[in-house]
């Protein structure tokens, strides 16, 4: 009688945590000066904390499923909402873009958006397209 299969999924089954192990955490701005600058860093499953300030936009997911979250993230603590602020400087931009097919755990939490002047999206872009 072959065992192979067992053994196999067996082995499957133990690797699945080894990759939920391998998600990083970019602190901004303890770690990473910019949001941009992490996300080009991150790769899918990786963690984007930021802490209270005032963050230039526009930021772009550039296609990776990746969260970015303010201190409320973890905490849970809404206040922190109000002094994390990604702010578009009336750029013509939206402030968030989620363009490249990103999916549901691409996460954007935790954040004031301000100052976004476009005919696109203003705060949050998103082209399911």
């Amino acid at each position: 009688m072959r065992r192979y299969p067992v053994c196999l999924l067996l082995l499957a089954s133990m690797l699945l945590p080894i990759e939920q192990i391998r998600a990083r955490i970019f602190e901004i701005p303890n770690q990473i000066r910019t949001i941009q600058t992490a996300i080009d860093r991150a790769e899918d499953s990786d963690t984007i904390l930021v802490h209270p300030g005032t963050y230039d936009g526009p930021i772009d997911y550039i296609g990776k499923d990746i969260v970015i979250g303010s201190l409320m993230l973890t905490t849970g603590n809404r206040a922190y909402i109000d002094s994390t602020i990604l702010d578009g400087r009336q750029n013509g931009r939206s402030v968030v873009i989620f363009r490249q097919f990103e999916n549901e755990d691409a996460v954007l939490m935790g954040f004031t958006l301000q100052n976004a002047i476009t005919d696109y999206g203003g705060g949050i872009y998103i082209n399911e397209s």
